[in-house]
């Protein structure tokens, strides 16, 4: 069953309106959360390649992917990049919050799949993420057309929804 990017919107009525502050003191288009949001909405789950801290609504999904990932012995050698990191998009403070802000999105094997890149994720470790309703920011092109990448962030799988 395919399924799309959550618009905006619908990560907020999802997930919660989130009053943040801004700061750049600590690094430009971070921002920092109310602590009891945090306590209330994010979870630090042990996978085989280590711990995460993820939205609680999505903790067995990761659990479960990591887990079958371990179990087919993936040849992408999977290393964890990052899931909860309060933040604007592209770390710039100009563009709305990251969906890594609510813990919904989670970078893999950063090394070879840089931002702006075609790529390298395992078909595999894609097709894990598309189980679980994850949509892969690897399929995401600019405005220019199939062979524009400028919009591809191949690290990037995130929470979506069904067309």
């Amino acid at each position: 069953m395919p399924f799309r990017k959550l618009k905006y919107n619908e990560i907020v009525l999802r997930y919660g309106v989130l009053h943040y502050t801004d700061t750049a003191e600590l690094q430009k288009g971070s921002v920092k959360l109310p602590a009891y949001w945090v306590q209330e909405n994010i979870i630090k789950q042990l996978t085989p390649y280590g711990v995460i801290y993820c939205n609680k609504r999505h903790s067995f999904d990761f659990e479960w992917i990591f887990r079958e990932a371990s179990l087919k012995n993936l040849k992408c050698n999977l290393k964890y990049g990052g899931c909860f990191v309060p933040r604007h998009v592209l770390w710039d403070p100009n563009r709305q919050l990251s969906a890594h802000t609510w813990g919904i999105a989670i970078d893999i094997n950063v090394a070879g799949n840089a931002y702006g890149t075609k790529g390298n994720q395992d078909p595999a470790l894609i097709a894990l993420f598309a189980k679980r309703s994850f949509v892969w920011g690897g399929t995401w092109r600019g405005k220019s057309g199939p062979d524009d990448y400028s919009r591809c962030d191949p690290m990037h799988f995130e929470a979506g929804c069904k067309l």
